[in-house]
């Protein structure tokens, strides 16, 4: 069952007192402990281009466009958090975990550092670093991130998009997830 937010939440260590100008959905969600399934409706953007569909392939990510369920599996700690999202067509996990006033995600090939901002009840995600295959990306050549959540209801709105310059879009998603007052673990 769900409890109240705590200061054991990844992100409400990392957001500290801005994780309460968060929408109240977006809370819940980040304030989840235990296991979930969460669920929802997703829309995907296919990548283009053959380096970009390479790359998404490394990253995990849906090498087609396609709408319909998204099934979203959470494992949260106080130190780390897998998300495993199920799109229509494939899978993408990923894990978070904290440095200092960061979040570090570990996403296929990839290991990104996100800055967190709390504005108007949303979330956004900005990309600090980031590491491919090892090797740290110049700043120059970081891809354009877009990772925003925000809140209506019982539901968290999720957009997210990763572009790189002559490469195009790798991946793109945006949707819904129900994140009811009370959940089963």
């Amino acid at each position: 069952m769900l409890n109240a937010p705590t200061a054991n939440s990844l992100y409400r260590q990392v957001l500290e007192e801005d994780f309460w100008q968060l929408h109240p959905a977006v809370q819940r969600f980040h304030s989840l402990s235990g296991t979930h399934i969460l669920r929802g409706e997703v829309r995907m953007q296919a990548p283009r281009r053959w380096l970009a569909k390479s790359l998404a392939r490394l990253l995990g990510a849906a090498l087609a466009a396609v709408h319909g369920h998204i099934r979203f599996e959470l494992g949260a700690q106080a130190q780390s958090v897998r998300w495993t999202r199920h799109f229509p067509a494939r899978s993408m996990t990923s894990t978070l975990t904290k440095k200092d006033r960061f979040v570090l995600e570990k996403l296929g090939a990839a290991r990104l550092t996100f800055r967190l901002e709390a504005a108007h009840g949303r979330l956004v995600m900005h990309l600090e670093r980031l590491h491919f295959l090892g090797l740290r990306c110049p700043r120059w050549a970081l891809p354009t991130i877009v990772a925003e959540e925000s809140g209506e209801t019982d539901v968290v709105h999720f957009n997210v998009s990763a572009s790189l310059l002559w490469v195009g879009l790798v991946s793109g998603y945006r949707g819904t997830l129900l994140v009811p007052e009370e959940l089963n673990s």
